[in-house]
């Protein structure tokens, strides 16, 4: 009984490894935490720098006013001037824009991500393809199992040059990872 327990073990260990599930890490930027990835995406790229980042941990922002400026986890896409400008706009007295309104995004485009931020990092990725560009949120390895009091509402937008995206029409971008 005890041999059949570990021909079956063995043959889903096998069979698991044939069909390449599992968790794989892909390519990290200079210094950055690897990007874990399953064998059914493409390579993921880290992309961009970020440009403005607002959180109501900092005691001078207003943490419904910054959900109202972004909510959800999903990347907001800046592709054009008069998107930039109405976001910049959008935002709530005290928000410092800083270098927002000056990006070209004739050559860049600009992501808007927000996430509760305990020990989670966040960067933008890209697919090989460059077909997508999102916001990822993650957990370093060296913070893992951190339990916070408390996750302040966090807003970071990202300045991806065109460049980096090989080809991509920003106009044809989607804003989550491909399936």
């Amino acid at each position: 009984m005890r041999i059949r327990g570990l021909t079956i073990l063995l043959a889903t260990t096998v069979a698991i490894g044939a069909t390449g599930c599992g968790v794989a890490k892909g390519p990290t930027a200079d210094g950055a935490e690897p990007v874990e990835t399953t064998s059914s995406e493409s390579l993921v790229i880290p992309v961009g720098e970020q440009v403005a980042f607002w959180s109501e941990g900092n005691g001078s922002v207003d943490g419904e006013a910054l959900r109202k400026v972004k909510s959800e986890r999903s990347a907001t896409l800046l592709r054009t001037a008069a998107a930039r400008d109405a976001f910049v706009d959008s935002l709530p007295a005290g928000l410092d824009p800083g270098e927002l309104a000056s990006i070209d995004l004739d050559t860049n485009l600009l992501v808007v991500g927000a996430y509760p931020k305990c020990m989670e990092e966040a960067r933008v990725l890209t697919d090989a393809a460059h077909t997508s560009v999102w916001f990822h949120v993650y957990v370093p390895e060296r913070d893992a199992g951190t339990v916070c009091a408390w996750s302040p509402h966090t807003v970071a937008v990202w300045k991806v040059p065109l460049a980096e995206l090989g080809d991509a029409d920003p106009a044809e971008l989607d804003n989550s990872p491909p399936d």
